[in-house]
């Protein structure tokens, strides 16, 4: 069983396949995490990139608070 997701209220109403792949990312190496971070955040409403920012702290740090130099494995 999954730990519950933190900042949960952003899930509502979020499409159910972002949320399972914020939950993958907890376990998800650096190189994969950079290409979902490509592939899907730009089609994430602002609801969802707040449910990624409360669940992973390097999308927080590198996008969120735009800190470029905490972007290194």
């Amino acid at each position: 069983m999954s730990k519950p997701l933190r900042g949960a209220r952003y899930a509502d109403g979020a499409d159910p396949e972002i949320v399972q792949i914020i939950r993958d990312l907890r376990d998800a190496p650096f190189e994969v995490a950079l290409e979902i971070y490509e592939d899907v955040v730009p089609h994430m409403s602002p609801a969802e990139m707040a449910l990624l920012g409360c669940n992973d702290r390097f999308y927080l740090l590198t996008v969120l608070c735009n800190r470029a130099d905490m972007v290194h494995p």
